[in-house]
Parts: C-alpha cells; sequence; structure tokens
C-alpha cells in the first residue's frame, strides 16, 4: 500500500502533485519511481496503459523511424509532421485526464527530454505547473549498464548520455529544478525525495516523513541495485571518457540539488552551462550522426535487412481516382516508398462532386499495412487550408472495398491489406467551392514482408473474419483465433488483439494458450496489473499443471508493477490485534519446532524467522530477507514439489507448517492434503489470508493492494469434511491465522472428494458476515494460545494418536473460557468438536 505524506503542510514546503523526471537510459529512473510511488504518487504509465507517455513516445518514434537509442539529433522538422501532431494530441489528452483525476503523479521516461518541445506545447495549455527533477548518473556506469543489458557499444553508451543530457538541461535552462544523482538516491534516499518533494525546505529540518515513508524508502532502496561503479575505473579509462566524466562532475558538484531559481545559477560562470548544451560544434556533429542513425540503424539490422530484400527494389503505387464532370473520373498515380512518410497532394479540379461521387484510393503491390494520418484541402491561389484542423483530422466517411481491413488505431488510421483489390472510397458531405483545390494527403506504408505473411493467411482462412469481434462464428477455434491475436499483437495493433482475445476467451474459455496469450499481452502493454491478474486466470484454470514459465512471468509481472492501484478504506481494510509475523514469531519461540515448513516464500519474511532447519518453496520467491543456514528454498511450485522432493525432504515429519502460497481456495486446499500425508498429530498448520475484512479482498481476480483471494473457503470446508481436526481462529493482523492440528496423514477424505468441492465452491462467492466479522476468532495474546502450542511442543512422541491431540487441545480451550459454541470474547465459535 503507498504510503501519504503530509499534503497539509505548509504552502512554503507543500509538495507537487506533477512531477516530471528527466534522465539518460539507465540512470536509475526505475529506482527513482518506486521510491516516489512509496510517497504516493501514481506512475502515468503504470495507470494510463496504452496513453501513457511512454508509448505515445513509442509510437512517435515508430511513425517517425527514429530508433531507441538514438545518439545523434532528431530528423529535420521532425516536430511539423503529422505524427507530431498526434502525438501533442494524445499528451494533451493525457495531461487532461491528469488533472482531471486529482492524484498525485510521476511522469518518467529517458524520452521525456528529447520530445521535451512536444510535452512544452501541450503542457502549456493544460494549465499544470510540475516540478522537474533532473537525475543524473555517471556516464562510465550507465554506459556500463547499457553494454550489459543491450550489448551496446561503450562509445555509443557515452554518446547517448551526452544526447539526453543535452536535452535534459535545454528542457530544464529556465525551471526551478531539482537536480540529484543516482548516488545520492542510494546513499540517502529520505533526503534524496526531500530534495524532489520540498520547495524551499527549512535549514536541517527534521524529517517531514512519517516514519513508516521512511522505513518502506531504506527497504526499497539498496547499495547492491548498484552493479557498476564509477570507483572501479582505471586511469587509461578516465583519459578514454574523460570528456564525459568532467561534464558529469561538472554537474553533479553543484550546490544543493534543490533549486529555488532558474537552472543557470547552478553554474558560478553562468556561460559554463551554456556551452554544455548549445555548443555549435556538438550540434552540428548530432545532426550529422543522427542522419547517418536514421540512415543506417546498425550492422546487425542492415545485414537482416540485406538478407530479406528482394533482387528487385519493390515498386509500391497509390492510385487516386478523383471525380470530375459527368460522373466520370480522373486519375493521378503516386509512386510510393516503405516505411515512411510521404504527401501526397491530389489535384481536384470539381471538388464539389464529392458529394455525389467517392474518391477513390487504391493500393497496388502492396501487402502490409497502409497508414494515413491525415488529410486537408488547401486552396492552390492562397495556399491556406479551407478548414481548421478538427478532431477528426479526416473530416469524411471512409468505405473500404476488397481485400482491406481497418484495424484499431490512435491518431491515425491504419489498415491491413491483404491482396488486390483493395480500396478505400472517401465521401465528403461538407460544403466545397466549385473553383479547383489540393488534397494534402499523409500516407505511409509498412511492408515487412515476412511477418504479414502470416497475416495474410490468418486473414483468409475466414470468410469474413470481422465477425469474429461481432459474433461467434462457426468456423472459429482457440488456435486460429490466437493466430490471429498474436498477428495484431505483432503489428503493434494492440486494440485489435485485445478484441480478438476478448471474444476468443468468451467463447473458449477454457483454452489456456488464448489465456497465456491474452496474459502476455498484457505484459506487453507494461499493464502490470491486469497481465497480474490474467496470469492468476491461468494459474487458476491449469492448478498443478501449470508450467514453470507462467510463475516466471506472474513474477516479472509483479515485479514491473511493485504495488496494486488501493481501494477506498473500507475496501483496503486491515484488522487485527496483532501483526501476523509477531504471531509466527511466537509460535516458533514456544514451540521450538525441529523441522520448520512453509508453502509461499515471497521475500522471505517469514521464513528467517525459523532458527531450526526450514524448507520453503515458492515457484517465484523474491528473497530480500536473510536466511539461517538451515533455510533453503526451492524454486518450484508445491505440488511439484509433493511429487518429487517431498519424499526425501520430509522423512521426518515438520512440527511447524505455514502455507500461505497462491491465494486459489483450491491451492491451498490441495497444499492442505498433501501436508497432511506427511505431517504427524503434533504436526501445527498454520493457514494465512484466512480472514478477508472486505468482500473486494475475496475475489479470485485481484483487485486491490490487499488481497485474500478465496482462501476462506478452505476454512468452510475443512468444518464440513473434516470436523476430526482441531481448529483455533486467530484474529491476527491484517488477514487472520488459522491453526490446525490432529492431522492423520492415513486420511483421504479430502482426496476422495476434491473434485466434488472444487465443483462446488470454484465460483467467486462474497464471505459470508461471520467470515468478515470474524466471529470466533481467539485472541493472538490469549493465555490459551499458548497452552495449545505448550501440548503441542510436549506430545512429539511416537504413536500419540491423532485423537489424543484433539481432545487435549480442546480441553485447554474450554479452560480458557471457551466452549463447544464459543470463544473466550462470546462470539459463535463453529467448531463442533471444540
Amino acid at each position: 500500500m503507498a504510503l501519504k505524506i503530509n499534503l497539509n503542510a505548509p504552502s512554503s514546503i507543500r509538495t507537487p502533485s506533477l512531477i516530471f523526471c528527466f534522465c539518460a537510459p539507465r540512470s536509475g529512473l526505475n529506482l527513482l519511481l518506486r521510491c516516489l510511488n512509496i510517497m504516493g504518487f501514481e506512475t502515468a504509465d503504470s495507470v494510463l496503459g496504452t496513453e501513457g507517455p511512454a508509448l505515445i513516445h513509442e509510437a512517435l518514434r515508430n511513425e517517425l523511424g527514429i530508433p531507441l537509442r538514438l545518439c545523434g539529433a532528431l530528423p529535420k522538422g521532425w516536430q511539423d509532421t503529422p505524427a507530431a501532431q498526434n502525438a501533442i494530441d494524445r499528451l494533451r489528452r493525457m495531461l487532461a485526464a491528469l488533472k482531471e483525476n486529482k492524484k498525485s503523479w510521476v511522469v518518467g521516461d529517458p524520452w521525456l527530454a528529447r520530445f521535451y518541445p512536444l510535452w512544452q506545447r501541450a503542457l502549456s495549455e493544460s494549465g499544470l505547473e510540475p516540478r522537474w527533477v533532473h537525475l543524473l548518473r555517471h556516464p562510465w556506469e550507465a554506459a556500463c549498464s547499457l553494454a550489459a543489458r543491450e550489448g551496446l557499444d561503450l562509445n555509443k553508451g557515452h554518446l547517448l548520455w551526452l544526447a539526453h543530457t543535452r536535452d535534459a538541461l535545454r528542457a530544464v535552462r529556465d525551471t526551478a529544478h531539482a537536480q540529484l544523482t543516482f548516488d545520492q538516491l542510494l546513499t540517502d534516499p529520505v533526503h534524496a525525495l526531500e530534495m524532489i518533494l520540498y520547495q524551499d525546505r527549512p535549514a536541517n529540518p527534521e524529517s517531514l516523513f512519517p516514519d513508516a515513508c521512511i522505513g518502506s524508502l531504506k527497504a526499497c532502496v539498496r547499495p547492491e541495485f548498484k552493479h557498476h561503479h564509477a570507483g572501479s575505473i582505471t586511469e587509461t579509462e578516465k583519459q578514454r571518457w574523460g570528456f564525459f566524466i568532467r561534464r558529469y562532475d561538472a554537474l553533479r558538484t553543484l550546490p544543493e540539488a534543490h533549486i529555488r531559481s532558474a537552472a543557470g545559477s547552478h553554474f558560478t560562470d553562468s556561460g559554463e552551462r551554456d556551452a554544455f548544451v548549445e555548443e555549435g560544434f556538438f550540434d552540428t556533429l548530432c545532426e550529422v550522426l543522427g542522419r547517418y542513425e536514421m540512415a543506417y540503424p546498425g550492422a546487425g539490422a542492415l545485414a537482416n535487412r540485406s538478407a530479406h530484400m528482394p533482387a528487385k527494389p519493390c515498386e509500391l503505387f497509390v492510385t487516386a481516382e478523383l471525380p470530375v464532370e459527368n460522373e466520370r473520373y480522373t486519375k493521378q498515380v503516386f509512386r510510393v516508398y516503405a516505411d515512411q512518410w510521404q504527401k501526397l497532394t491530389l489535384s481536384l479540379p470539381h471538388p464539389d462532386s464529392l458529394k455525389r461521387l467517392p474518391l477513390r484510393l487504391e493500393f497496388l503491390k502492396t501487402l502490409g499495412v497502409v497508414v494515413l494520418s491525415g488529410v486537408r484541402y488547401v486552396d492552390p491561389q492562397t495556399e491556406t487550408p479551407l478548414f481548421p484542423v478538427p478532431d477528426d483530422p479526416f473530416g469524411f466517411e471512409m468505405t473500404l472495398q476488397g481485400r482491406i481491413v481497418e484495424i484499431p488505431s490512435r491518431g491515425s488510421r491504419a489498415f491491413f491489406i491483404f491482396g488486390p483489390p483493395a480500396q478505400i472510397l472517401c465521401h465528403d458531405e461538407r460544403p466545397l467551392p466549385d473553383h479547383p483545390l489540393q488534397a494534402e494527403l499523409w500516407i505511409k506504408p509498412c511492408l515487412n514482408l515476412e511477418g504479414y505473411q502470416e497475416t495474410l493467411s490468418a486473414l483468409l482462412s475466414y470468410d469474413n473474419w470481422k465477425t469474429i469481434l461481432d459474433a461467434d462464428p462457426s468456423k472459429a477455434d482457440p488456435a486460429s483465433l490466437g493466430k490471429l491475436a498474436d498477428v495484431f499483437a505483432k503489428a503493434r495493433c494492440m486494440d485489435a488483439a485485445e478484441a480478438v482475445y476478448q471474444k476468443a476467451i468468451a467463447r473458449f474459455p477454457d483454452a489456456a494458450a488464448l489465456r497465456m496469450g491474452f496474459a502476455e499481452l498484457a505484459g506487453n502493454r507494461r499493464s502490470w496489473a491486469e497481465a497480474i491478474r490474467r496470469w492468476q486466470d491461468v494459474v487458476a484454470l491449469l492448478g498443478q499443471n501449470t508450467p514453470a514459465e507462467v510463475y516466471e512471468k506472474l513474477k516479472e509481472a509483479y515485479i514491473n508493477q511493485n504495488a496494486f492501484p488501493e481501494g477506498s478504506l473500507e475496501e483496503e481494510a486491515r484488522i487485527g490485534d496483532q501483526e501476523r509475523y509477531e504471531v509466527l514469531s511466537l509460535i516458533h519461540q514456544r514451540l521450538a519446532p525441529s523441522l520448520y515448513f512453509e508453502i509461499g516464500v515471497q521475500q522471505g519474511k517469514s521464513l528467517s524467522l525459523a532458527q531450526c532447519e526450514a524448507i520453503g518453496i515458492d515457484p517465484m520467491p523474491q528473497q530480500s530477507f536473510f536466511l539461517s543456514e538451515n533455510a533453503k528454498i526451492l524454486t518450484m511450485t508445491s505440488d511439484d514439489f509433493f511429487k518429487g522432493p517431498a519424499a526425501k525432504l520430509l522423512v521426518r515429519p515438520p512440527d511447524l507448517v505455514l502455507i500461505d502460497g497462491m491465494h486459489f481456495f483450491e491451492y491451498a486446499l490441495r497444499d492442505f492434503m498433501n501436508v497432511e500425508k506427511f505431517s504427524a498429530p503434533w504436526t501445527l498448520v498454520a493457514i494465512d489470508d484466512i480472514f478477508p475484512a472486505h468482500s473486494a479482498q475475496a475475489v479470485r481476480r485481484r483487485k486491490l493492494s490487499t488481497w485474500t483471494g478465496d482462501v476462506w473457503k478452505l476454512y468452510e470446508i475443512l468444518k464440513i469434511y473434516r470436523k476430526d481436526l482441531f481448529f483455533l481462529p486467530l484474529n491476527a493482523s491484517p488477514t487472520g491465522l488459522l491453526l490446525i492440528a490432529g492431522l492423520k496423514p492415513e486420511s483421504r477424505v479430502l482426496c476422495e472428494k476434491y473434485d466434488e468441492i472444487v465443483s462446488h465452491y470454484l465460483a467467486d462467492m462474497p464471505p459470508p458476515e461471520p467470515v468478515l466479522k470474524r466471529e470466533g476468532v481467539w485472541p493472538t495474546t490469549h493465555e490459551t494460545v499458548l497452552a495449545v502450542l505448550e501440548v503441542l511442543r510436549e506430545n512429539r512422541k511416537p504413536g500419540v494418536r491423532a485423537e489424543w491431540i484433539v481432545d487435549r487441545l480442546t480441553e485447554k480451550l474450554r479452560q480458557g473460557g471457551g466452549n463447544s459454541k464459543t470463544s473466550p470474547t462470546g462470539i459463535s465459535y463453529e467448531n463442533d468438536e471444540v
């Protein structure tokens, strides 16, 4: 759960509602964003998804043909292209959404500074006043990180640092902003966040953050996050990269990073910064370098392009048939080039004829995607547009004929063409003059023949594939639908891919391949919360047959999501009289187990409590807590563990077991069934997440930060099918604990009834009121809890019977103030055996 800082502070130290973070690639941006998430800031990309900054930048790069790792200058005139105008429109809508949402937001992406001229235009109309942050990292460290992660040459890595840093300095030149280094963030995250969030701070203040925030920041930021250290650079390397290092040192040795005036005040010599930003030699060098990079994206790309290049140049043509007098047409033919934006100028001698006859565009020798960015009419005499730019840059209706279909696209209009004939008919009902006009049309044919051969075969497998999105065609099958969705995804037509997957899953809900593709799509769109839900849907569907790669994908999604969006205070309610780890620590101390077994390790906090031999099972562990030398983690599912290693590792029964794995009742049920086979009557099993505090926490598809899933059903199931067991529900925070003893390894009741139980309880159902109100739970500090642990500890004897253990524990409950129907609090207690 994100922690909220004091937004009621005096205005002089009031926190901003919008933060912009500039940086070069691999400069620690993700770590800074996680820290700001802790402070209550939402990351625009994680919430807005396809309309977030990163994907807007990516779409603009793709439309302009700009490589991701461009060191040189952007192409001349890029700000005046239709692609740039589309990006500005999307930025305006995004900023309006942020402003309306009333939350605290952070926008961060390495391309933010490079595309800043567009942001500046959008911001000027928004009324928003962001706080600017410039995050710096040593250029050698950033270049080494790029080399390790992406195989980027160190020379290019340093040039990339210079390009992004120069653009960042241009962006913040005339603004009050905060500047900090990656080392400052790692060394003292609390001070670094204070520099960013609070302007005009008093000298040497006590921390302005709550203790909980400080603890979370220190847990989030650890020195081992840094894998490349400038301190290890050799003298030869210092000389080789000295130009870049000197400029970094000039920036990092400025006064306190929290700036109260214009950025130029950082330098004692105000001209030093301007020379760094505007030095004419580097502007010229970057312009030449940029042209080279745009034309020659790299040796690997050149080799790949050459390998697939036809013997003769591929000639592409667009034929425009223009209506003239007496229901006749005149024809204009244009040669166009693949993967480039081009402007076609059409001569309309009688534009008023468009009311009766459509303008026809036919695409010849084209297999792939054609993108249209807009059409405008221009008076050739005055060279002025006929209409102001509307929300719809086309202004007329389009009808498709032949082997062409439109695919969802934002801003532009994109079309799949899978063979001739392929025509677009443009109908314009607006009043047009009766004198000649010119129609300017921006077009970009995208030809990746290898990729779109798959598109062709997928589309031609249906008489009319568009019916897939509207109905259930009789020819549809999971494999072909999944292939079609994958084709759309590879072409970056994500909305179309989503639509196909949704319709396909509605028709074939048990098709695992469809659900896996659907989850993969959410990850590709960086919608990590949705990716988690969809991968968990796969896990729920496949059960114990879930392959290991699914858990790897789920782990990746959890790492990138960091935290789920919070619900209301009622939905996120966390109740209990003692925190669960404190309760588990007490159990370890009093029970003194000789063997501890745990399902669901996560970061290892509960496993770290064990001082005895301990075994943890988790298919996607994220260990960050220190473990004793007697503890080990097996990276596998619990189902796989019990099919194999359990027979060797659980030769003697565990004295204490914690089940805190997948938050589906059927997983918890299987875990309990398998644990019981290797247990003794004195084995104590603790079940976590047994008492949700709100029905929204108990849904099978996670929505909130606090999530128990439907594990609560396990208690209901055991009370019905295993009344011979001993139950002790505890009021632990945040989601309760259920202690179980008196296990019988020979029992087969649950195994025989498993399918019946799962079938009955599988549907989503709200927890009953007694569960939500925790009726029948015992205080965690009640002396009876200690008495129960003492009985189990003293009776680890071969031959002891489960019935005798249950009787002794039941007697302890009665002595503690409970009876067969109530806990000591007088609340109904549902175990008929107590």
